[in-house]
């Protein structure tokens, strides 16, 4: 997702602005609260993050934490979102397919995802 202009952008009833792309999260997933929180997942993802990774030498952004996983929310630099996995290994897996994790190129895409997240939790209740 790249804004090209400073308006807001609405991504399912919430907005997505240029100065803080962090979009509107609800149950299960929740917004990062502190600085130490954010600083922490970030570190444990270049760690998990190895060669041949899709998200190896990208900057990340953690925004956002999914209550009853551990998937993180990250931003990346380029505009795009990362919904990842994390394992909480000490080093990088040899396959390049861990930790998983999905990108999503738009905010529509994302918030789709998010939106399902949100359903499949009010059917688990």
């Amino acid at each position: 997702m790249t804004f090209t202009d400073t308006e807001p952008r609405a991504l399912f009833g919430s907005l997505i602005s240029v100065a803080d792309p962090t979009p509107h999260l609800s149950p299960p997933w929740y917004a990062i609260a502190t600085g130490e929180e954010r600083d922490s997942l970030e570190t444990q993802a270049r760690r998990e993050i190895g060669f041949g990774h899709v998200l190896e030498r990208q900057r990340l952004h953690a925004v956002g934490r999914r209550e009853d996983r551990d998937d993180v929310l990250f931003h990346i630099h380029d505009g795009r979102w990362a919904i990842v996995h994390l394992a909480w290994t000490p080093r990088p897996s040899a396959d390049a397919r861990w930790p998983t994790t999905r990108i999503f190129t738009t905010a529509t895409e994302l918030g789709e995802r998010l939106a399902a997240d949100a359903e499949d939790l009010g059917e688990t209740e």
